[in-house]
C-alpha cells in the first residue's frame, strides 16, 4: 500500500517526494560545473613586437610575451610558444609549417634554422601556447608576421665533366666566400645529376638526383654510377648551413662511352 503525504491540497506519494529531493540535491551539485563547461573559451592575447634577424646560426626571433589574465572562472597560464613559417605549394595551396614548438619554455627569444633557399623571402609568426584549467596546449592568436629575406649566395663556377678512366670526372671552381659577414659560411658542396638525351632534354621519368655531399674544399668528383651509353647533365649546389644555394648546371650533356664487347 502506497503511503501518501499531503502537500497543500495535493497528495504526493512518499517515493515521489524522495526523488524530488534527490534531484534537487544533484542539480545543486552539478549546476556550477555545467555553467563552467557551457561558458565560452576565455580571450587569449597574441605576442607583440615580433622581430627576426638573420644570423650565422639561423634566424634569431624575439617578441614580447602576451598578456595573461585569469577570468570568468578560468585559470590561464602561458607555457610555451610555436614559431610558424608560411608556405605555398606549386598547386596553389598554402598554409603554415611549424619550425619550433615548446610547451615548457616561455623565453621570448629563439633561434631557428629551417632549410631555406637563397634569394627568397619567408614569412614567420609566433603563437603562444596556454594551459587553461586542466587543458594543455591551447593555442592563442598569432602575432603579426615578419618577413626574412635570404640573399643570393656565391655559387661554384666553371663546372665541367669529362670521361675519365673509371667514370665521369666532374670539376669546378669553389665559390668565392665574399658573402655578408652576418650570414652562414659555406658548409658543403652537393653534386647532382640528370639523365638526358643527346640534346640535353631530360629522359622520361628522370629528375635531378643527389650523388654526393662533399666538404667545402672539394673541387672535383668522380661519378662511377652512370650507365653505359647514357648522357648526363651535372649540377652543383653550395650549401651555407641552413641555406641551400641555387643549382649550377652544365649546358651540354656528357655521354658515358658504351662498353666495348670482347671477341
Amino acid at each position: 500500500m502506497a503511503v501518501r503525504i499531503k502537500m497543500g491540497n495535493v497528495c504526493v506519494p512518499r517515493w515521489a517526494k524522495r526523488f524530488a529531493i534527490l534531484g534537487l540535491l544533484l542539480l545543486c551539485l552539478c549546476l556550477p560545473q555545467a555553467i563552467t563547461q557551457g561558458a565560452s573559451q576565455p580571450d587569449l592575447s597574441a605576442p607583440t613586437g615580433f622581430t627576426g634577424t638573420l644570423k650565422t646560426s639561423g634566424i634569431e626571433f624575439s617578441w614580447t610575451a602576451p598578456t595573461v589574465e585569469s577570468s570568468s572562472g578560468f585559470e590561464i597560464e602561458l607555457v610555451g610558444y610555436m614559431i610558424q613559417r608560411a608556405y605555398q605549394l606549386a598547386d596553389g595551396s598554402s598554409g603554415w609549417t611549424v619550425d619550433y614548438e615548446s610547451s615548457s619554455d616561455t623565453a621570448t627569444t629563439q633561434t631557428v634554422s629551417p632549410t631555406l633557399t637563397e634569394d627568397s623571402d619567408y614569412n614567420f609568426r609566433v603563437i603562444g601556447i596556454f594551459r587553461i584549467n586542466d587543458s594543455y596546449n591551447q593555442r592563442g592568436p598569432a602575432s603579426s608576421t615578419v618577413t626574412i629575406s635570404i640573399p643570393s649566395a656565391p655559387s661554384a663556377s666553371n663546372l665541367s665533366a669529362t670521361v675519365g678512366d673509371d667514370g665521369m670526372d666532374v670539376s669546378w671552381t669553389a665559390p668565392s666566400l665574399s658573402w655578408l659577414s652576418n650570414l652562414p659560411s659555406l658548409s658543403a658542396i652537393v653534386v647532382e645529376r640528370l639523365e638526358t638525351d643527346a640534346d640535353g632534354v631530360a629522359v622520361a621519368g628522370a629528375s635531378w638526383t643527389e650523388l654526393a655531399t662533399l666538404g667545402t674544399a672539394a673541387t672535383s668528383y668522380s661519378d662511377t654510377t652512370g650507365s653505359s651509353g647514357s648522357s648526363y647533365l651535372y649540377g652543383l649546389r653550395a650549401v651555407y648551413d641552413f641555406v641551400r644555394g641555387d643549382r649550377v648546371e652544365m649546358s651540354t650533356p656528357v655521354a658515358v662511352p658504351r662498353a666495348i664487347a670482347s671477341d
